[in-house]
């Protein structure tokens, strides 16, 4: 290929990249679905900077924050920005790593497959914390491989490695798999190894990008921490095992990762025996075998959502890529097609939310996303009809909206604490003062207290987050809210 098709091919794989990027977020501009419970939560911890939250390390917020405020507005479209934003930075990444390895051709490529895989359109239409560590995943790879060519500059490429893999620790603790990984390779794979010294200052680099989070977890208790192992499972499945629930999380990564190009990918896999195009692809192997091998895992032990193995692909997407080019060229076309489709399809779909139900005309599709903030509106004015400046509210899902749409309330707002670890940033940081000396508004899911002085309002749901469900809001006397919380906290 000469020359100047190598710079053709890279100015469409960039004009992708950015046409793609350009109609996410005007799309994003109109979407009418409201934050999820997670991004209202991200939103609220933005509200109280610190080191670390309840579930999560704090680069989320602290990216929300910075936007919000630079922005001068908290709406769902500059709380959700950075998502394609981060997503197209890490396109690019992916394209430089794939220029050093394959050339411009599967450059040109790289970055439009990443674009456009179901977990990234997902993604770029809601923020998560996997969007963030993934753009400091890909980061630290390219930093990793130009180590490994010694040429100059490697104090500067293991100081940013460090600053990398510190970086997306803080997003999400997932990005221990990059040091894995990384290690399994240098291990095994002489052309994948570092100098000591530039592996020494990475590390050291890393630990000190992360120590703030790891002193706050120190100062309390390791709370994300034990929400990490909590949520894994661990410990609570008697040692049985479950296939099934591994064969459905294999199933859910045609999903995440799109159905040719995880088959495109098992297929490589069993193509390992003849050998590896290149050395340095052997990087890009052990930074996806593993995690998804340890998901799988995870999955028979106990449980695994889809999106835990997602650092998978950063990889995984460079090693399909060049494999398809190189001998099914005509899947990846196809591939692309279909993933396209969804990509342009979902924003338009998240116009019209609210319309789409299922066939009997029953409960919406996107229910999750909707109503929210009409519930929490509801509730603010009943409190004031009732002459109270207080609502305390039992479980997250009521809590998380509450904060963020009164945010400009004038009300109090505080969550019911439960007995042994709080479920919730809200019941560890805003939990009801004991002896709270003053009548309140309570507001509960499927819940009314016996001792309730008034039941406010007892509304079953029809659409929106809590179909199927009755909202209830109900006046507690000091003594009342005071019954409640010494129950919740000797109650398991």
């Amino acid at each position: 290929m000469s020359r100047t098709d190598d710079t053709g091919a890279l100015r469409l794989g960039l004009g992708a990249v950015l046409a793609l990027t350009l109609w996410r977020v005007v799309m994003l501009h109109f979407d009418r679905t409201e934050l999820y419970v997670d991004e209202s939560q991200y939103w609220f911890w933005g509200q109280n900077l610190d080191f670390g939250y309840y579930s999560k390390p704090p680069m989320i917020a602290w990216v929300i924050r910075a936007v919000t405020d630079l922005a001068g507005s908290s709406s769902p479209f500059w709380v959700r920005l950075p998502a394609p934003l981060f997503h197209a930075g890490t396109a690019l990444i992916l394209m430089a790593v794939a220029g050093r390895l394959y050339g411009a051709r599967i450059a040109a490529w790289a970055g439009p497959v990443w674009l456009l895989l179901p977990m990234v359109t997902l993604g770029s239409a809601l923020f998560s914390t996997d969007t963030v560590m993934l753009f400091f995943y890909a980061l630290a790879l390219w930093c990793w491989l130009g180590l490994q060519r010694r040429g100059a500059a490697r104090g500067a490429l293991a100081l940013a490695l460090g600053i990398s893999i510190g970086l997306g620790v803080l997003s999400k603790y997932a990005m221990i798999y990059f040091v894995l990984g990384a290690g399994l390779a240098a291990l095994l794979v002489p052309a994948a190894r570092i100098r000591g010294r530039d592996a020494a200052l990475a590390g050291l680099t890393a630990l000190l990008v992360v120590s703030p989070n790891i002193w706050w977890n120190l100062q309390t208790g390791g709370t994300t921490l034990h929400h990490t192992m909590d949520n894994a499972a661990w410990g609570r499945t008697g040692g049985d095992l479950h296939p099934l629930a591994m064969a459905k999380f294999l199933l859910a990564q045609a999903a995440v990762f799109g159905p040719i190009l995880l088959v495109a990918y098992l297929m490589r896999l069993l193509r390992l025996p003849r050998g590896l195009q290149l050395p340095d692809e052997s990087i890009l192997l052990w930074l996806s075998a593993p995690i998804l091998g340890l998901m799988l895992g995870q999955a028979l032990i106990s449980r695994a959502n889809a999106n835990w193995g997602v650092a998978a692909y950063v990889g995984a997407s460079l090693l399909v890529t060049a494999f398809l080019w190189s001998r099914a060229r005509r899947w990846l076309y196809f591939s692309q097609g279909l993933h396209l489709a969804v990509a342009l399809a979902l924003p338009l779909v998240l116009l019209f939310p609210a319309d789409l139900r299922r066939a009997d005309g029953g409960r919406q599709y996107l229910a999750r996303y909707l109503n929210r903030a009409e519930v929490s509106e509801h509730l603010a004015e009943l409190a004031r009809a009732e002459g109270l400046d207080t609502i305390v509210t039992q479980g997250r899902e009521l809590a998380a909206d509450l904060h963020y749409t009164l945010r400009d309330s004038d009300l109090r707002l505080y969550a019911l604490p439960r007995a042994g670890f709080p479920a919730s940033y809200y019941e560890q940081e805003f939990a009801v003062p004991p002896h709270f000396d003053r009548p309140v508004l309570f507001a509960s899911i499927d819940v009314k207290p016996d001792c309730a002085a008034k039941i406010v309002m007892a509304e079953a749901k029809t659409d929106g987050v809590f179909t199927g469900h009755t909202v209830y809001a109900t006046r507690l006397t000091p003594s009342c809210l005071q019954s409640l919380r010494d129950s919740a906290e000797t109650t398991p």
